[in-house]
């Protein structure tokens, strides 16, 4: 099970991040106690709606007739932009070329945010349908920074390893995408943040978000060695999809299990496994941005957890925040609620082989690495 971070801790955290400029924090999907055993904080009045919620938000996560029917319904127009790593969405944020009122990101990107001060408070009693999130996503306790809780979970999923089983045996080691026999046919997503973990685990570091020089120094010995086997980094899930059906990957780092949905759809027998290293996990959240306390991006969120709209969202593939029984019985399809990773969640094996992200101990120096990575001067 993924170590529990006390709220001293994160909170140090957090403040170690607004004085070095340092992102992420601890995100911990699977917790004991259920979300409802926190209290909400009191009541924040709201600023006046404005008729208009701008998100930044991932492909697969906010289809446009879902949007369309929620502005046919309530009024409100919905601009959704869509971001295809965390560097990008956080460089869109950051550079005030779009507005976004709220953007979906992981817990632990939360104190990268915060220390540019991007981001307030969510207020809890102002969202309906919270009763709808799994009981095992202790969300407000690891959405939470001194006083204030800054998400509402949204999605969840893993970062698993994805091969064409036709091409080749089951993987069981990350040491798969450095196998020679894969030269050239290796791919991966343009994503320090999520790239690095995974290396650090095949590289054996003990602690792949705390590296010491030495850890470093391993982590760009083992992307020193995996450049030469990637042919293309993919620029997003549909990016990555058509590198595998070009036959320019069989084996790849995966961004998104939705997308091995999708390859297996349109012919490619691509599968998803767990390395016995350990995998990556993540929890995506819907955060709100400075100044967009309205209720009508406060009713979006809402909507965004109504049982049909999940149903909607694991129908792509995604894992949700429902229940299975849930997913079910409000539309999402057997066949895909049966390629998703709920009801394994519910199996406290299916943890232990998780790595969940937290908060690195230097993310300007991964950034400048995974750079260096992409330029091929390692």
């Amino acid at each position: 099970m993924p170590k529990v971070i006390s709220e001293a801790e994160k909170v140090a955290c957090a403040a170690k991040t607004f004085q070095s400029d340092i992102s992420r924090r601890s995100l911990l999907i699977m917790g004991a106690a259920a979300a409802a055993a926190t209290a909400l904080p009191a009541r924040r009045a709201m600023a006046q709606d404005t008729g208009k919620v701008t998100i930044l938000t991932w492909e697969t996560y906010h289809d446009d007739p879902w949007v369309a029917a929620f502005t046919e319904r309530t009024g409100t127009e919905v601009q959704v932009i869509r971001a295809g790593s965390v560097d990008e969405m956080y460089a869109t944020t950051r550079s005030g070329a779009i507005k976004p009122d709220l953007v979906y990101f992981d817990t632990g990107s939360i104190p990268r945010y915060l220390a540019a001060d991007l981001i307030e408070p969510i207020d809890p009693s102002n969202i309906e349908n919270l009763e709808n999130i799994l009981p095992t996503l202790n969300w407000q306790e690891f959405n939470k920074f001194g006083d204030g809780v800054y998400g509402i979970p949204y999605q969840w999923g893993t970062q698993p390893l994805m091969y064409n089983a036709d091409k080749m045996e089951k993987p069981t080691s990350w040491a798969a995408l450095w196998d020679e026999a894969h030269a050239g046919k290796v791919s991966t997503f343009d994503d320090a943040y999520v790239n690095l973990p995974m290396v650090a685990l095949y590289a054996g570091v003990a602690d792949p978000y705390n590296l010491d020089d030495a850890g470093f120094e391993a982590v760009r010995e083992a992307l020193r060695r995996l450049r030469p086997q990637i042919r293309t980094i993919s620029r997003g899930y549909d990016d990555m999809a058509n590198i595998f059906m070009s036959g320019d990957a069989d084996i790849a780092y995966c961004q998104n299990i939705a997308i091995s949905h999708t390859l297996r759809e349109r012919g490619k027998n691509v599968q998803v496994t767990y390395p016995e290293e350990g995998t990556p996990a993540w929890v995506d959240n819907a955060v709100l941005t400075k100044g967009a306390n309205r209720p009508e991006v406060y009713a979006f969120i809402s909507e965004g957890l109504t049982k049909s709209w999940q149903a909607k969202l694991i129908g792509n593939g995604g894992n949700g925040i429902l229940s299975e029984a849930d997913a079910l019985e409000n539309g999402a399809p057997e066949d895909v609620v049966a390629k998703t990773e709920i009801a394994s969640a519910n199996d406290p094996g299916f943890w232990q082989k998780m790595s969940v992200l937290q908060t690195p101990e230097d993310f300007d120096r991964r950034l400048a690495l995974w750079n260096d990575f992409k330029a091929g001067v390692l």
